[in-house]
């Protein structure tokens, strides 16, 4: 059961960090969400502030307040960081088809 919490966050994390290349704030970004059809913020939306604030304590978003309402943004770290787990999912894919473990350089 943790495990599949962590996983699910962690998708979401992805799905979350790609969709702020443009600024969004906390209520579009649940919005488009919930529109995508993305099941894990079904009754849990408090899971995706958790992400944007760990994200943005990890420099990898940057936020900012325009009229009252906090904008997230995809910063040159979080885009490192994103492009780093697509080798890592690459990696993992490569691992399952031939056995053996790798590791990125």
């Amino acid at each position: 059961d943790y495990l599949v919490k962590v996983k699910i966050k962690k998708k979401l994390k992805q799905i979350i960090l790609k969709m702020l290349a443009e600024a969004k704030s906390g209520v579009e970004l649940t919005q488009l969400l919930h529109v995508r059809g993305v099941e894990q913020i079904v009754d849990n939306e408090g899971l995706i502030y958790a992400i944007l604030h760990e994200a943005e304590q990890q420099g990898w978003l940057k936020a900012s307040w325009i009229d009252g309402v906090k904008y997230y943004q995809l910063t040159k770290l979080g885009n490192k960081q994103l492009q780093q787990e697509k080798v890592d999912v690459k990696l993992s894919i490569m691992e399952r088809l031939l056995g053996v473990r790798m590791y990125a350089e």
